[in-house]
């Protein structure tokens, strides 16, 4: 009857400087610079076999970019324990918004650009490193995030000033790395966190990862598996009246995704 598309694509990218003071032997500071930049496209687009004039191809561009800033403090309490915090402010990113609509049924394509803007909200994080008396060197490490996504604010929907309706969210990761006597790590982790767009929502990811001394640095391969489920509106809603007779369909519908990941990274000190 139909044949439905709906495409989200595009990545926020950042551009990061930043450096570190030790103020005391057991505290340092950071404080780190960011340009954020990329392009997000959202497109939409029904062909519709049995009528030709409903169909249509919808788009939305957006070319963002925007700076803001992280401060962050660390503190070993003692030889074993290590704590840190961070903020990061809101990021206010800006440019210019293209939307263009094809409606099969004039043959026309209505085309817009307009200045967009979004405001990300405050990041919070805080972590702690715990080091037990072991041998060979373990190392685990707890780390929580907190992003009031509610104060998240996109002109297009809501105007300059009013926030969206999102959610505040957690982010929980726990890893644990314990190295070998030739010098290669054996990681394990744990996170848990929350979908700002459904509060009932969450995701559970485990993964698995090795490192192995290359040359001057470290190469690391990791896994990863997660799984979501949540509850979510329809891409395209449903005509009480398609097939002719009365026809109700659920607004909502359960959404299961689950991901598989693999990671591969070399890190090199000098």
């Amino acid at each position: 009857i139909e044949n439905r598309l709906r495409e989200v694509s595009g990545t926020l990218r950042d551009l990061s400087l930043g450096v570190g003071v030790g103020l005391h032997e057991r505290f340092a500071a950071g404080a780190a610079i960011h340009y954020a930049f990329g392009t997000r496209t959202d497109q939409s687009s029904v062909r519709d076999y049995v009528d030709e004039t409903a169909s249509y191809v919808e788009t939305d561009e957006f070319a963002m970019s925007g700076v803001n800033f992280t401060l962050g403090l660390r503190g070993v309490i003692n030889e074993r324990v290590e704590i840190g915090v961070a903020w990061e402010s809101q990021l206010d990113a800006g440019g210019d918004r293209t939307r263009s609509r094809y409606e099969a049924g004039t043959d026309s394509t209505a085309l817009s650009v307009v200045d967009g803007q979004y405001r990300y909200p405050n990041i919070f994080r805080g972590g702690l490193t715990f080091r037990p008396r072991t041998d060979p060197a373990t190392i685990i490490t707890i780390e929580l995030e907190f992003v009031p996504w509610s104060e998240m604010v996109d002109d297009a929907f809501a105007g300059a000033d009013a926030p969206t309706t999102l959610e505040d969210i957690t982010d929980v990761r726990i890893g644990l790395q314990h190295t070998f006597y030739n010098g290669m790590p054996l990681r394990f982790g744990f996170r848990h966190y929350q979908s700002y767009a459904d509060k009932d929502a969450g995701s559970s990811a485990f993964s698995a990862g090795l490192g192995m001394p290359v040359g001057e640095g470290m190469l690391a391969v990791s896994l990863e598996l997660s799984k979501l489920t949540s509850v979510q509106a329809h891409q395209f809603p449903y005509p009480d009246d398609y097939f002719g007779d009365p026809f109700y369909a659920d607004p909502d519908a359960r959404v299961e995704d689950t991901r598989f990941r693999i990671g591969v990274g070399y890190t090199m000190n000098f």
